[in-house]
C-alpha cells in the first residue's frame, strides 16, 4: 500500500468514526426528543456521509448497510415511520455492527457482505411499514398540509410562532441537464445552508440516483424571503424554473403557543480549528521539553561561575519560553472528560431496556479537563459503577410506582474541579444500599 492510499484510508476512517458518533448521539437524543427536526437531518447527514465515503474508497460491505440505514432514516424524517423503541433497536444494532465493520476494516481486510445477514433483514423490516399514504403531488397547498405527517405539522407550526415560515418548492431543470442528480444536490446544499429541508419529492435517494423527471419539489423552513430563496436556486446551474408557495397551517395560530419550540437556529458545529495529534508525539514533546529545563538548569550553575549581565538576561528569557513551552504542552495533554462520558449515554440506554427499566440519564460538567493517561484510566471504574447503578440502584418501575416513586429513575454523572482535584460523582435516585446485604 503506497503513502497516499494509507494517508486516505487514515483520514476515512477518522472521519467515519466521527460521523459514527454523530449517529449513535444523534438517535440517543431522537429517541428522547422525537420533535428536535435537526438532530433527523444531521442522523440522516451522517449516514448519508459515511456511505458516500464508503463508495469512494471501496467499501462495499460498509457502503450497503449504511445505504439501507439512510433509507430507515429518510422515512423516519419524511414522517412515514413512527418513532418507537423496536425502531431504535434495530438503528443501534446498525450503529454496533458500522462500528465493528469499521475496525475490522482499518487493520485487516474489510468483512464480506455476510456479515450484514443479521441487520439487513431487520433494517429493510422497517422499510416495509408505513403509516401513512402518501397522496400525489397536489396542486394546491391545503391538499398539501392535509398530506403532512404529525411531526411536519408540530414543525412548520413551531416554526412559524417564531418567526421562520414554510415554503412547498417546486425545482424544475433544463430538459437537456446531463447530472441532475448533481444539481439536485447543489440545490439542497443552497437550502441548508440557511435552513432546514424537511421532506422532499420524490425522496433524496430517488434523486440521487436520478430517478425523477424535470422537476422535484421540497418543503421548506427558514427565516428567508420568497425573493432571496428565488435568487438563491437560479444561481445554480441547469435550474430553469422556481415556484415558490408559502405554506401557513390552518390550525398554526391555535396550536403554535402549545408547542414546544421544535425548531432550532441551525445546529451550530463550532468549528474548532483543531488537528489530530498522536499522544506518543506530544509524550516525545513532553521529554524534549523536560531535555530544555534540564540545559536551562545547567546554564544556571554556569552563571554562578561567568557572572554576565547580558548571559544573565538571557537566561531569564530562556526560562520565561520554557515554562511557557512547558505549560502548552500539559495543556495540549488535557482533554474534555466528554471523551470518556459520551460512550455512557448508549451504555446506559441498552442496560435499562435489557432490565426492562426506564432510566433518565443526565450529565454534567463534561466539559471539565483531565491528563489524556488519566483518561484513558477512568472509564472502565465508571462503566462497573454506572452499570451497578442501572442493574441494582434503580428498581423496577411497579416497585418504584409502589413506593410513590417516579416510574422512571434517575441517574447523574457529574464532574467539577476542587482545588487541584477533579471530583467525578455517579448518583442515582434508586433504593440505595441495603446495609443488612453488606
Amino acid at each position: 500500500m503506497n503513502d497516499d492510499v494509507a494517508r486516505y484510508r487514515e483520514a476515512f476512517f477518522a472521519e467515519a468514526r466521527e460521523h459514527l458518533e454523530e449517529l449513535n448521539d444523534g438517535l440517543l437524543a431522537l429517541e428522547k426528543d422525537p420533535s428536535a427536526p435537526g438532530v433527523i437531518n444531521t442522523v440522516f447527514r451522517a449516514a448519508h456521509t459515511i456511505k458516500g465515503m464508503a463508495a469512494t474508497m471501496g467499501f462495499q460491505t460498509i457502503s450497503t448497510l449504511t445505504h439501507k440505514m439512510e433509507d430507515v432514516l429518510d422515512k423516519l424524517r419524511a414522517g412515514t415511520l413512527q418513532m418507537m423503541p423496536e425502531l431504535f433497536d434495530v438503528l443501534f444494532h446498525a450503529v454496533d455492527t458500522l462500528e465493528s465493520i469499521l475496525s475490522t476494516a482499518q487493520t485487516e481486510d474489510e468483512p464480506p457482505l455476510s456479515c450484514l445477514n443479521e441487520v439487513l433483514p431487520k433494517l429493510e423490516g422497517w422499510l416495509g411499514t408505513d403509516l401513512r399514504k402518501v397522496t400525489p403531488t397536489a396542486a394546491s397547498l391545503q391538499a398539501v398540509e392535509e398530506d403532512l405527517s404529525s411531526y411536519e405539522k408540530n414543525v412548520v407550526a413551531a416554526a412559524q410562532s417564531r418567526g421562520y415560515k414554510a415554503f412547498m418548492i417546486t425545482v424544475t431543470l433544463s430538459p437537456d441537464c446531463l447530472m441532475k442528480g448533481v444539481r439536485a444536490f447543489l440545490v439542497f446544499q443552497k437550502l441548508e445552508a440557511c435552513g432546514e429541508v424537511l421532506r422532499a419529492e420524490p425522496p433524496v435517494e430517488d434523486l440521487e440516483e436520478e430517478k425523477f423527471g424535470d422537476s422535484f419539489r421540497l418543503l421548506y423552513v427558514t427565516q428567508r424571503s420568497v425573493e432571496e430563496i428565488n435568487t438563491l436556486l437560479l444561481g445554480v446551474s441547469d435550474v430553469r424554473t422556481v415556484e415558490i408557495n408559502e405554506l401557513v397551517l390552518r390550525s398554526a395560530a391555535s396550536t403554535g403557543k402549545e408547542l414546544q419550540p421544535a425548531v432550532e437556529e441551525r445546529q451550530r458545529h463550532l468549528s474548532t480549528q483543531t488537528v489530530r495529534i498522536d499522544i506518543h508525539r506530544l509524550d516525545n514533546l513532553m521529554n524534549l521539553v523536560g531535555e530544555l529545563v534540564i540545559t536551562k538548569t545547567r546554564l544556571d550553575q554556569l552563571l554562578l561561575a561567568h557572572s554576565s549581565p547580558e548571559l544573565e538576561e538571557t537566561l531569564k528569557s530562556l526560562t520565561r519560553v520554557a515554562g511557557g513551552l512547558q505549560d502548552a504542552v500539559m495543556k495540549a495533554r488535557m482533554v474534555p472528560l466528554a471523551q470518556v462520558f459520551n460512550r455512557f449515554p448508549r451504555m446506559v440506554r441498552d442496560l435499562a431496556r435489557e432490565l426492562g427499566k426506564q432510566v433518565d440519564f443526565l450529565i454534567e460538567g463534561e466539559e471539565t479537563e483531565l491528563d489524556r493517561s488519566v483518561i484513558d484510566e477512568i472509564g472502565d471504574p465508571l462503566v462497573h459503577l454506572l452499570r451497578n447503578a442501572v442493574d441494582h440502584g434503580i428498581e423496577p418501575q411497579t416497585t418504584r410506582a409502589a413506593n410513590g416513586k417516579n416510574p422512571m429513575g434517575r441517574i447523574r454523572l457529574s464532574a467539577c474541579y476542587e482545588g487541584n482535584h477533579v471530583l467525578i460523582a455517579v448518583e442515582d435516585d434508586g433504593e440505595g444500599i441495603s446495609r443488612s446485604a453488606v
